[in-house]
């Protein structure tokens, strides 16, 4: 069988003489006219029989397929490699031919055949097989598909007619017979056991001939994996102009380049008998590039010479060497010159974007960064995103860039800044979310972390913090100081969490009381009519009597509803202590709050500034408003004489 077939060409409806031809649609009617136009008997020698049916119909004006044939005598010859003359095929010929590295790859050999058929008319038979002829994609094997729907029929010397049938076959499509026949023969004798006047329900693939298969001729080609991996488009296909991949970073042992190399193919035969020559390889992609020995490995592998990283990095074609680096060294980021770098932030891979002037917007908008460590001598334009492990920016951000990093240094902050660790110089109108945030000056702008330190307070800031907010100096008013553990992201995620599972809880409760309550007054109300009943049995069974089946359904009703209203009750104790395991989760976040402090170093405070702070579980703020030049160093959360929490100030 052949796995793989390339090209396909339909053969609809053949049939000889002793197969009824199918025809279908319009087609049936012209059909059956030129069948009934063809009358002769005709012999004929050729060397084709494909070729002479075909001219004949030209000349008759019919249809190839509504003439039928008989081979009357088929002659081989062949000469062989050395020889000058034909000759009559015999018996070491044949064997010759069939060795596995036989005459059939030699050039020089050649073979052909001469037909003695006898034309005539079309007429019905036993057979009525719709087939398909597959060749592959050299002609050197094909298949003949017998599609379902098709009948074969238990016929006398089935296998002799079969053997006739795909010899016609073969003939109208260039084959030679009676060479390469071997798998042919096994199949008809599988055939003929199948034989039947039932519809053939799955297709059938039988082998006709199988000659020499050559092996097709490999040009050199080259494969630039790293650049493959970046290559992303929309969903119209179109290519994204921004993620070009001007940075790939890879893993180490990753396959980076590919060089497939040049390889003749291995010649063949067609199953006309012409020899077939592979052609010789071309070789235009030979890679003239040299390699970094300390960061790629070449191997050799099966036909292709491989190249692999040693470490994890980002690939540098340059000065024709490949090699892996792991820093890049960019003068400015923009759409024009680089597109979006991507390196990765879980690649070792920094980022070093040189500019000259901190001022000078040097990542350019709408550009992302990513990377292990981004270094940015200059400014970050508009929406343009960074995500690092650790961010450092000697200018300013704009105020709809983003910024997202373990660690986060800044000169001016106009825009976000997300990572554990936030430093700025300048806070302007920004925000921050950070664990811990530090502040030189700030004018104006949000901080939401665990920890806020400023060292200047300028003005119209709001802070909001977890644990602490420590400020040395408040230059200017209009500040708002919060003390809230929702500040913090993990913290208010887990409040969030747990107050709605307490919830899902509670209505689950409510559900169940409701339950409760209902079987209860179900039992209240029948519990006389249960003593009874109950009594009445124990009495039947005493004096040997069959209890009433109403009275035994009743009772068992009642002890189910018994058992039902225990099994809430027991339900409803194990969710009020879930309730309370869940309510002393987040309880430690009011504590929290009540350790907090708000600190001024200076103890004086200009202009009129609010400070608060919030207990999140119990669902209370408390404010308190700092007046102009009022001098407190420390505020804290404390319970005073009457029990009841304020906000008071600390000495010491």
């Amino acid at each position: 069988m052949i796995e793989s077939i390339s090209t396909i060409q339909d053969v609809a409806d053949i049939s000889f003489s002793g197969y009824q031809p199918v025809t279908e649609g319009d087609e049936s009617e012209q059909m059956a006219e030129e069948i009934k136009r063809f009358n002769k008997s005709m012999d004929i020698k050729t060397v084709s029989v494909a070729k002479a049916i075909q001219d004949v119909a030209s000349k008759e004006r019919v249809h190839p397929a509504s003439i039928d044939f008989d081979i009357l005598q088929t002659k081989t010859f062949v000469r062989p490699p050395g020889e000058e003359e034909y000759q009559p095929l015999n018996k070491t010929h044949l064997e010759r031919i069939k060795q596995p590295k036989g005459w059939l790859l030699d050039p020089r050999f050649q073979i052909a055949q001469e037909y003695h058929i006898r034309l005539k008319p079309l007429s019905p038979g036993p057979f009525r097989l719709k087939v398909k002829v597959l060749p592959d994609e050299f002609r050197s094997k094909a298949i003949a598909r017998i599609l379902p729907g098709s009948v074969l029929a238990p016929v006398e010397n089935i296998k002799q007619q079969l053997f006739i049938y795909f010899n016609k076959l073969k003939l109208r499509h260039g084959m030679l017979i009676g060479i390469m026949d071997d798998p042919l023969k096994l199949a008809i004798v599988k055939l003929a056991k199948i034989a039947s006047q039932e519809p053939i329900k799955q297709q059938l693939n039988i082998p006709l001939t199988a000659w020499p298969e050559p092996v097709k001729t490999v040009d050199d080609a080259i494969i630039f994996h790293y650049k493959e991996k970046d290559a992303k488009s929309d969903e119209e296909k179109r290519v994204n102009y921004a993620d070009r991949g001007f940075v790939t970073s890879v893993d180490s042992g990753e396959l980076l380049v590919e060089y497939i190399q040049p390889q003749k193919g291995k010649p063949g035969r067609s199953y006309n008998g012409a020899f077939i020559e592979m052609p010789d390889p071309e070789v235009n992609h030979y890679p003239e590039f040299g390699v970094d020995n300390k960061t790629i490995e070449v191997k050799s592998e099966e036909g292709r010479k491989r190249y692999y990283a040693l470490d994890e990095g980002y690939v540098k074609l340059e000065n024709n060497v490949l090699t892996v680096d792991k820093t890049v060294t960019v003068g400015d980021i923009n759409l024009k010159s680089t597109g979006n770098v991507r390196a990765g932030v879980d690649k070792d891979v920094k980022v070093q974007v040189a500019g000259k002037d901190p001022s000078e917007e040097v990542i350019g908008s709408d550009m992302v960064v990513e990377a292990m460590e981004v270094e940015v001598n200059g400014s970050v334009a508009s929406n343009a995103k960074i995500k690092a492990g650790s961010i450092q920016i000697s200018g300013q951000t704009h105020k709809t860039s983003e910024l997202y990093g373990e660690t986060v240094e800044v000169n001016v902050l106009r825009g976000l800044a997300c990572g554990k660790r936030v430093t700025i110089k300048s806070l302007e109108g920004g925000v921050i979310r950070s664990d811990e945030a530090s502040v030189e000056q700030a004018v104006g702008g949000e901080i939401y972390a665990s920890h806020a330190k400023v060292r200047d307070l300028r003005g119209k800031s709001r802070i909001l913090a977890s644990r602490s907010i420590a400020i040395e100096q408040v230059l200017k008013g209009e500040n708002r100081l919060t003390i809230d553990p929702m500040a913090h992201k993990e913290t208010a995620d887990r409040i969030t969490q747990t107050q709605e599972a307490v919830s899902e809880l509670q209505s689950e409760i409510a559900k169940s009381k409701k339950g409760v309550e209902n079987n209860t007054a179900y039992l209240k109300k029948n519990h006389e009519t249960f003593k009874q009943m109950q009594q009445q049995i124990m009495e039947d069974k005493k004096e040997g009597r069959v209890p009433s089946e109403a009275f035994m359904r009743m009772v068992r009703e009642y002890l189910g509803v018994m058992k039902k209203r225990e099994a809430l009750e027991a339900h409803i104790q194990e969710l009020e202590e879930q309730v309370e395991a869940k309510r002393a989760e987040v309880a430690c976040f009011d504590e929290q709050v009540l350790s907090a402090t708000v600190t001024n170093s200076s103890a004086k405070w200009l202009g009129h500034n609010e400070v608060r702070f919030r207990l999140p579980v119990l669902g209370k703020e408390y404010l308190y408003s700092v007046s102009e030049g009022e001098r407190i160093a420390k505020l804290k959360l404390m319970e005073n004489e009457q029990g009841e929490y304020e906000i008071m100030t600390v000495h010491g």
